[in-house]
């Protein structure tokens, strides 16, 4: 992860290169960057963006892969696919694109998840996820108070001219 308060971070796992980032459900994706980043490497400090935008290899194909992880206490046990190190991904959240979709992931991907891929994620997110989290709530409260302060300057501007008024009103009935 880099330095300072990041959003995403990469993770080299078997097979290629994830980016890990929150999703706006607030869960977290670990996945090869989608196509719709048509340059994955251009203003990014991290080396490995180039990395994760290369599909990864398992059984001998390439494939654009997304996981969708929770903490392992929110998913049912009917539903898990893989859980280490308190993570989880369920059956629902191996995906792999066709184009520009995102639809569930068939056996041979599955299986190479669960056996290689998921526990190399789970300790690097037993060690980092949380604060991916936090840092991604941080981020999200700063762009909230950037709204509000910019709502708050309209808000004084739109004031001033009905207290300018007011005054002068005061000063007119006083001085009669």
């Amino acid at each position: 992860m880099t330095s300072g308060i990041a959003s995403e971070a990469f993770v080299t796992v078997p097979g290629g290169t994830l980016q890990v980032h929150v999703l706006e459900s607030g869960r977290l994706a670990a996945e090869t960057m989608p196509p719709s980043q048509p340059q994955p490497c251009t203003g990014r400090d991290e080396p490995s963006a180039c990395r994760a935008a290369e599909p990864m290899a398992i059984g001998g194909q390439r494939y654009s892969l997304r996981l969708c992880i929770d903490p392992a206490t929110w998913c049912p046990a009917e539903h898990l696919a893989a859980q280490a190190h308190g993570w989880a991904v369920s059956h629902f959240g191996i995906l792999v694109r066709h184009g520009k979709e995102l639809v569930p992931a068939p056996d041979v991907i599955r299986e190479h998840v669960q056996a290689e891929v998921f526990p190399v994620l789970a300790r690097w997110l037993a060690r980092h996820g949380r604060a991916l989290l936090l840092a991604d709530a941080v981020q999200a409260k700063r762009r909230r108070l950037g709204l509000l302060e910019a709502e708050r300057a309209t808000l004084r501007a739109e004031l001033a001219e009905p207290q300018t008024k007011l005054e002068a009103e005061r000063d007119r009935t006083a001085a009669s």
